[in-house]
Parts: C-alpha cells; sequence; structure tokens
C-alpha cells in the first residue's frame, strides 16, 4: 500500500493484525494438511500428491 505511512498509528495495527489473524491461521492449516487431507483427495483432483499425506479414502462432505 503507497500510503501506508500515512495511515494512523492505531489503524497500521490494525491493518497488521488482520494480515495476522488471517495468515497465520492460514499457515498452520497448510501445514497440518496432513491430518485431515489424505493423499486420495490430492490424486482425485488430478494434483501431485504430497511427500507427507495420509493414506485412505478421500474425505467427502455429506
Amino acid at each position: 500500500m503507497s500510503d501506508y505511512h500515512r495511515l494512523l498509528a492505531a489503524h497500521r495495527f490494525r491493518a497488521a493484525g488482520i494480515t495476522v489473524a488471517i495468515g497465520l491461521p492460514a499457515f498452520l492449516l497448510g501445514k497440518c494438511s496432513h491430518l485431515f487431507l489424505t493423499c486420495a483427495d490430492f490424486s482425485d483432483r488430478g494434483n501431485n500428491t504430497p511427500r507427507d499425506c495420509a493414506p485412505g479414502p478421500p474425505y467427502r462432505l455429506r
């Protein structure tokens, strides 16, 4: 953001907080995907399977 330096300090902290509040869970979901995604979830959709994926059938929402 080109005008970031013009924001009030409270708004800067709020923007950084929102970024962390969204980024941290996204990072953790990516790092822990082996807990809720199986290898079949990736191969069913035509993607390469990651090295640490869990064996088993694909997860289906019902």
